[in-house]
């Protein structure tokens, strides 16, 4: 600097990765799943990554930690499996859905997001009318949640539809004729087909109200809501964004664990108080539009859905641990 000039400031130290010397990361995952983020993390980390076909046989492996590729079905069915690994003091890192087990941490806003768009829809009927619902597969996981949201709001009057996979039970014909039908049905929600209910809707004619659905986090969709908003402003509809790399994000948290960092219990949250929080967005048609602009702010996983982009190594540091 010139005489006199002030010292530029101390550059802030390098963010320095855990040695991950010694520790081995066993991952349960079927041969269809795309491991992409978790090898991407493994190269990073040095960690050294095997796979398994289920917790059991990583638990006969012996390793340190297991991250468990999950979803609304696989966490109920693996539940035994988990016995086990408790058994072994080996903790698990589940993506993607929510188990209550001791020494299972969860990495997923499949509960939270869930239980917001039912609460969504709760809130606008205004707490009270005829609510109609599709749990496909008559799953446990989802049904919970369902249930949980209907004890709050006892004015509402729930009719539960039979949601089969094996058969076409929910159709946009079978909507529009159930909506034409009855006029009193406040609300629709679903597990699965989403935008066939909204056009199902879109096509009925001659109805005072519309009822309430979920729209989904893809461009097609969310341009197709907009144009619905365009047209009438009074238009409401609800979708969240879901994380998109919690594969490779699990990865760097096993690290971080397995080298003595502290969870910060702040960034636990979720039913049992155990998955660690995400600052998801929540689009509804008063921010679809500010959205339609930062879309490249997301990154478009399979079927074109948008997810948040994973966190660095940095971001899962600060955000979750002491």
């Amino acid at each position: 600097p010139e005489p006199n000039e002030p010292a530029a400031p101390a550059a802030e130290p390098a963010f320095t990765l855990p040695s991950a010397d010694g520790y081995v990361l066993g991952y349960e995952a079927d041969e269809n799943q795309n491991i992409d983020g978790l090898l991407k993390a493994c190269a990073e980390t040095k960690l050294e990554c095997v796979r398994g076909k289920d917790i059991d046989e990583l638990v006969n492996k012996g390793v340190d930690l297991i991250i468990s590729y999950s979803n609304q079905w696989h966490v109920y069915g693996v539940w035994p499996q988990i016995q086990n690994a408790k058994a072994a003091a080996i903790p698990i890192f589940m993506l993607n859905a929510d188990s209550g087990e001791e020494g299972v941490y969860n990495l997923s806003t499949l509960y939270r997001s869930t239980r917001a768009s039912l609460e969504w829809m709760m809130e606008e009927m205004g707490g009270e009318g005829e609510f109609v619902y599709f749990n496909f597969g008559s799953n446990g996981y989802t049904q919970e949640i369902i249930d949980e949201v209907l004890a709050a709001y006892p004015n509402v009057n729930a009719t539960s539809m039979p949601a089969s996979y094996e058969e076409e039970s929910l159709s946009q014909e079978s909507i529009a004729e159930m909506v034409q039908a009855n006029p009193e049905i406040k609300a629709i929600w679903s597990n699965e087909k989403q935008m066939d209910i909204f056009w199902a809707i879109a096509n009925v004619e001659d109805t005072e109200r519309n009822p309430l659905f979920i729209c989904n986090p893809r461009l097609d969709d969310l341009s197709a809501w907009k144009d619905w908003l365009d047209a009438d402003p009074d238009f409401k509809c609800f979708a969240t964004i879901q994380p998109g790399g919690t594969d490779y994000e699990g990865v760097y948290v096993a690290l971080f664990y397995l080298a003595g960092l502290e969870i910060n219990p702040e960034s636990l949250g979720g039913k049992y108080g155990n998955t660690f929080l995400y600052d998801y967005p929540i689009i509804t048609s008063d921010n679809l539009n500010e959205w339609m602009g930062k879309l490249d702010s997301l990154e478009e996983v399979e079927y074109g859905f948008y997810r948040l982009p994973a966190m660095t190594p940095e971001e899962i540091r600060n955000n979750w641990f002491k």
